[in-house]
């Protein structure tokens, strides 16, 4: 026999059993027992060494589950206990040994109840916890071992954990690329060689009307493209592009839809190829684009809408990109610029358009337009193609799109003869302002020229009516009492004059203190009582006992004077007048009623106003229309330095007047 390859026998036992053969040896049973245990030993002892050192886990239980034998490998992979811990014990108490595995002994039951009921081999998986606490993976192969008529479980078990990870992983991918698949907006389609369809996604099967079994069961996908594209798309899109390069790019195309209708959609593919390089399948992408169309012709239609709003506009409409090139005029643009639509396509910038003067305020604002941040219209002077200038109004804002700032859009209104306007009114205005000064200073000069001769009249009148009034006729005293009642109306006159153009010239100063505006209204009420109850009129008072505030005492005193003294000369003969005050957190309101004749509208522009007095004509009524039309014009710039207001109300002739004073209270 040739050798196996197998050595049983040491050379000293092979020379030791030719020595029995060669011996004159009757008893052969005892030599072929001595054999048979050497042979059997020698057997159990290399089946044992094969099986300890099984890249596999061998192991043998009976039937109740208890552990009889296991390897040394198979305790290495499941690193539980040492051997000697695990042997002779049940699987109920080796899976006691670790907490986390106590969950799977159900499991384990069940594997060898099924083994002892059917007795066939059993193959399956099951996770288990390593000492450490890892989670394993295992394959079991399981059946019934025989020996000496008794019944046992043989086991084998394989390591698959890093199997399982990897399964795990791959089944991980395709659910995700299956996630990605059905739930893309898009309609996504893999087709063969042949252009049967393999797959679809929901968005393909529902731009379609079919389910994906329908989809499967077509020829090609040909079945679903009209005819029209047949031949173009084998040829162009398959022959030269898919199969030569492996994509299509983006083309359009038509589909049709299971109820028949035909509409438009946008495809891009590729090929899939093995290791030949040969292809074995087709992606293809597919969009919609129905609304993409339909809102495309809306656009056009809309532009042209835009178009002719803004044609219909007297302000030029422009846009801009962020170079500062012009994009877009409506034809009121054109026009003002003389410009045309060709200048526009060879390129008109916006800064060609502005005068060097305002080049710089321009590039400012376009600077912080481009940034998104809102600008107020300003004023330019701009060039038109002629060389011709004119002043426009340019209101401008950001222009976006998708989100993002493309250049800047606006209008521009020609101001030309407003601004032109603008500058003559303020020559106009400092030419009044001269005149102005020329009068009030005329008015001051002649007030004082008046003075001197005015205090000699009154001075002679004094002294002729102190030692000659003997020597006068009663018609003289007469006479002469009108000379003097007349040389006190000019003094109040002059006086006047004066404090206005002092007070228009706003070189007066206040000596302000502390005063209660009650008690100067009470003084200026007492003082003029008499003229009150020379027209049997009364004055009534309801106003707040303190009202303390940093003042000019004469002055004030002064408006008061005025206003209620206004009050009596304009209130017929047994009228009445009411004064009231108001405390409110930052001043005190006098206001100063009457029911006299009140006033209209167009004679409320002038009360305030120099010289600006209202001529009374109202029957028997007697009002006094004495004055020199400007105790409301000092009443008011009195107010107004106080940092106070003064106004007035009236609802129209013959229903009495409102005035009102505020004055801030002491800070």
């Amino acid at each position: 026999m040739g050798n196996t390859g197998i050595r049983i026998f040491s050379k000293a036992e092979k020379k030791k059993i030719i020595d029995y053969l060669k011996e004159p040896y009757e008893d052969f049973e005892e030599i072929i027992q001595t054999l048979e245990n050497k042979i059997r030993f020698k057997i159990k002892s290399t089946m044992k060494d094969i099986f300890q050192k099984s890249p596999y886990n061998i192991g043998l239980c009976d039937l109740d589950g208890k552990l009889l034998y296991f390897n040394e490998s198979g305790n290495c992979f499941i690193s539980i206990h040492s051997i000697q811990d695990i042997l002779g014990r049940s699987y109920k108490d080796i899976c006691s040994l670790n907490k986390q595995n106590q969950q799977f002994i159900p499991k384990y039951e069940d594997i060898i109840e099924h083994i002892k009921q059917y007795e066939k081999p059993l193959e399956l998986e099951f996770p288990i916890y390593k000492i450490k606490g890892d989670l394993a993976w295992v394959r079991i192969y399981t059946s019934i071992l025989k020996l000496n008529g008794k019944k046992f479980i043989q086991f084998i078990l394989q390591d698959i954990t890093e199997r399982k990870i990897a399964q795990k992983k791959i089944k991980e991918s395709e659910e995700k690329y299956r996630e990605i698949f059905e739930g893309s907006r898009d309609g996504f389609v893999m087709v063969d060689i042949d252009g049967k369809i393999i797959d679809a996604n929901k968005a393909y099967c529902k731009m379609l009307g079919y389910t994906l079994k329908e989809l499967k069961e077509f020829k090609n996908f040909y079945e679903i493209t009209p005819r029209k594209y047949w031949d173009w798309e084998e040829k162009e899109i398959w022959n030269n592009r898919l199969l030569k390069k492996g994509y299509s790019g983006v083309y359009e195309k038509e589909y049709i839809r299971k109820d028949g209708s035909i509409f438009p959609v946008e495809l891009q593919s590729y090929a899939v190829f093995n290791d030949n390089k040969n292809p074995i399948y087709l992606w293809g992408i597919a969009r919609d684009i129905s609304k993409k169309n339909e809102a495309k012709e809306k656009l056009i239609a809309s532009e042209k809408k835009y178009r002719e709003l803004t044609d219909l506009l007297p302000d030029i409409i422009y846009e801009a990109d962020k170079k500062c090139n012009v994009t877009f005029t409506n034809t009121k643009g054109f026009k003002e610029f003389g410009y045309t639509k060709e200048d526009l396509q060879k390129g008109i910038n916006v800064m060609d358009i502005i005068a060097d003067e305002h080049k710089s305020k321009a590039k400012a604002n376009i600077k912080r337009l481009l940034k998104g941040e809102e600008t107020e219209a300003s004023e330019y002077l701009l060039v038109r193609k002629n060389g011709t200038t004119f002043f426009a109004r340019i209101h401008s804002r950001p222009l976006y799109r998708e989100g993002k700032i493309i250049g800047f859009v606006g209008t521009i209104s020609n101001i030309h003869k407003r601004v032109m306007a603008k500058k003559k009114i303020k020559e106009s205005q400092r030419e009044l302002q001269q005149l102005n000064k020329l009068k009030s200073e005329l008015l001051r000069r002649t007030s004082h020229e008046l003075k001197t001769p005015l205090v000699s009249i009154k001075g002679f009148l004094h002294l002729l009516m102190q030692f000659h009034i003997n020597e006068l006729s009663e018609d003289a005293i007469k006479f002469v009492n009108e000379i003097e009642y007349g040389c006190e109306r000019l003094e109040q006159l002059i006086k006047d004059i004066l404090d206005a153009a002092k007070l228009e010239s706003g070189k007066i100063e206040f000596l302000k203190s502390k005063e209660n505006l009650s008690e100067l209204i009470e003084i200026s009420v007492k003082s003029l009582k008499s003229a009150a109850d020379l027209k049997n009129q009364t004055i009534n008072l309801d106003i707040h006992e303190n009202m303390t505030l940093e003042i000019e005492k004469e002055k004030i005193l002064q408006v008061l004077d005025n206003i209620i003294l206004n009050a009596i000369k304009n209130t017929p003969e047994g009228g009445s007048i009411k004064l009231t005050s108001i405390d409110s957190p930052k001043e005190y309101l006098i206001a100063i009623q009457d029911d006299g004749i009140g006033f209209t509208e167009r004679e409320k522009k002038i009360l305030f106003t120099q010289f600006g007095k209202i001529i009374r004509k109202e029957g028997n009524s007697h009002l006094n229309n004495e004055g020199t039309g400007l105790g409301l014009y000092i009443s008011k710039k009195i107010i107004e330095l106080h940092d106070g207001k003064i106004w007035a109300k009236s609802e129209g002739k013959s229903r009495g007047s409102t005035f009102y004073i505020s004055l801030p209270k002491t800070s």
